[in-house]
């Protein structure tokens, strides 16, 4: 595969797991404005940030500032989420 093609898609990539980690920050905005919770596994939330921080251990392992950036941005909103949790339940 041409170099250049091997770079557009993991742009792509990129952009794709970025956007997917979006979910966090719709949750998370849901529990702030209704100031509730109730619904929500701190478990489940807690089990994924753990995955992420593993993940955007290993992008900085391999070097992949894309990568990393990607799952900072899950970090970010999974964190989000998770105070929403302790706050609100």
């Amino acid at each position: 595969m041409k170099q250049s093609t091997r770079h557009l898609i993991e742009l792509y990539m990129t952009g794709v797991i970025a956007l997917g980690q979006s979910a966090h920050y719709i949750q998370a905005r849901k529990i702030f404005v209704t100031q509730s919770a109730s619904d929500m596994s701190l478990l489940s939330y807690s089990i994924y940030f753990t995955l992420l921080l593993h993940a955007f251990g290993y992008s900085i392992l391999i070097n992949k500032k894309l990568l990393m950036f990607a799952e900072g941005v899950g970090l970010i909103g999974a964190g989000s989420v998770i105070a929403g949790i302790l706050l609100y339940s």
